[in-house]
């Protein structure tokens, strides 16, 4: 029989239980110290969806679970607490993506779409397509040219939009200062339509701006602070 502790949601005032420990595959989106030697890890997971993990010691030398703790790599972790906080039982690294990793270029937009899912998602709640496309896009955002990368890119942050319940409108995209060319317009109506398949469509000459013009209306709406320069250690 399986042990719950229970976890108080303040944004809603709903008790939630959660296993004490549980396995989860996640995505590590971002990580910073905390104390002497802990870090605070954020997690995009496909049980939970997004998770604040404490790493208690692993910047003590030396630390088995300090090496799999590397910003935009996918993890097996073992976790038990509140997906607000939880805390970190064992890991390993199931993909450092290392082309990734070596194209500065596509690690920004990994970045970008990273930093999408902290503000536009709630702790604790489980977007499995969201978790699958981002997954998608960090193994092939290196692969891909321009402007199919691009494309990518869009196709990523839009299904976030619309799972969030957010997807903006003519009038939302004009108040943000958004403006598109009517082909790229249609290329956004498409992408509105099927994120999904938009995830593997060839690219379109229009990609660029309407990637251009999603990463506009984000920053906008949803202030990113996580800059697509941002380092590999960045905080969101």
């Amino acid at each position: 029989m399986s042990l719950y502790i229970w976890s108080h949601n303040l944004s809603s005032g709903i008790l939630k239980a959660m296993p004490r420990q549980e396995k989860v595959e996640a995505l590590v989106l971002s990580r910073r110290n905390i104390g002497e030697a802990d870090r605070l890890v954020t997690f995009f997971t496909w049980q939970r969806g997004l998770m604040r993990v404490v790493a208690k010691g692993v910047r003590r030398i030396p630390s088995r679970r300090g090496g799999h703790l590397e910003p935009i790599t996918k993890v097996i972790a073992t976790v038990g607490g509140s997906p607000e906080r939880s805390y970190l039982a064992t890991i390993e690294t199931s993909d450092y993506l290392s082309i990734l990793h070596n194209n500065r270029e596509a690690l920004a937009a990994a970045h970008v779409v990273g930093s999408a899912a902290v503000h536009l998602f709630e702790y604790g709640t489980p977007y499995p397509k969201v978790f699958e496309a981002m997954g998608y896009a960090w193994e092939n955002f290196a692969r891909y040219r321009l402007p199919r990368r691009h494309l990518l890119e869009a196709a990523v942050l839009m299904l976030m939009l619309r799972e969030a319940g957010v997807m903006p409108g003519i009038g939302e995209l004009a108040e943000a200062g958004v403006s598109l060319s009517g082909r790229a317009y249609a290329l956004w109506q498409h992408v509105c339509a099927e994120p999904r398949q938009a995830l593997v469509a060839e690219a379109k000459d229009e990609s660029d701006e309407v990637a251009q013009a999603v990463r506009q209306y984000l920053a906008y709406a949803f202030p990113l602070r996580a800059a697509p320069h941002q380092p590999a250690g960045a905080v969101y």
